[in-house]
């Protein structure tokens, strides 16, 4: 309906860039995440990456927390993947930390790792639990068990995860 992918990514990226995107509550929480949807999870991961540094630092965050939800996108992202709400789906992102553990129901673990840096915000690899990994998705079922998420990350954009599906 917007000419294809390559120009609705064209006018995303334009919305981004000239201020034009809202990002400050929880309707604009999957805006950077479109770019996946269009075989760009390279600038889902820049914007994401943009919004966390521009938006969220000591003081707080934008605008109205609404129970914790600025915060807690903010930490989802931090360690690479945000859900999807209504779906068993969840976007993954470069993360900001080298490790992070989140702690399962039943005792269950699931370990995030990257070479992660303020450069490298592209994802170049991905594993998960040991398999190879090139979806910038991860459904719930994949992890829910607790496992590994190991990322190579970059600081250029990469073609890692252009295939949505």
């Amino acid at each position: 309906l917007m000419g294809g992918a390559e120009m609705f990514v064209e006018r995303l990226n334009y919305g981004f860039q000239k201020g034009l995107v809202s990002y400050v509550n929880e309707p604009g929480f999957l805006t950077t995440r479109a770019f996946t949807h269009a075989g760009r999870p390279d600038l889902s991961s820049y914007w994401v990456h943009n919004v966390m540094q521009r938006g969220y630092d000591l003081t707080g965050y934008p605008e109205n927390d609404d129970t914790g939800s600025m915060a807690s996108w903010f930490i989802f992202c931090s360690v690479g993947l945000f859900p999807n709400a209504g779906q068993d789906y969840y976007y993954l992102n470069a993360p900001l930390y080298r490790k992070a553990i989140l702690r399962l129901s039943g005792g269950k673990t699931l370990v995030v790792t990257a070479n992660a840096s303020e450069k490298n915000i592209y994802i170049k690899s991905c594993k998960v639990n040991g398999i190879p990994w090139n979806k910038a998705v991860i459904k719930h079922s994949d992890i829910a068990g607790g496992g590994t998420i190991e990322m190579e990350l970059s600081d250029v954009p990469t073609e890692w995860g252009k295939d949505f599906k």
